[in-house]
């Protein structure tokens, strides 16, 4: 068998692939509302939740105006520790060996403050 030949054989199958893979995205997004088929995955994922949350609480329109402001603001400060939390784990274990013992001690009892505020 020639180098070419070779080539095209191994190429079928990641056309095939690639194809069916589109296809089946294609297939998946048929079913959802326009509104969470545009925008970014992020914003796809925020209005699915969103969705699932007021239907699975059963919140009725005036129910879900009050509830979302709040909820989103704990989220907010959710991701606000958890950012936290990773720029700190990212410090020791960048820097780790280097660190005076005071700063690690410091650094512990601010996860255990962050893990305290994540769970209040």
């Amino acid at each position: 068998m020639t180098m070419r030949m070779m080539k095209n054989i191994l190429l079928i199958p990641v056309f095939l692939l690639s194809f069916l893979a589109g296809r089946l995205d294609a297939q998946s997004q048929k079913g959802r509302p326009d509104s969470v088929q545009t925008g970014t995955g992020a914003e796809r994922v925020q209005a699915l939740k969103v969705a699932f949350i007021t239907k699975h609480l059963n919140l009725t329109p005036a129910e879900a105006e009050k509830f979302w402001p709040v909820y989103n603001e704990y989220q907010d400060k959710r991701e606000a520790v958890r950012r936290l939390q990773q720029e700190n784990r990212k410090k020791v274990r960048e820097q780790g060996e280097q660190l005076p013992a005071e700063e690690l001690t410091r650094l512990a009892d601010e996860e255990i403050s962050l893990r305290q505020r994540d769970v209040a």
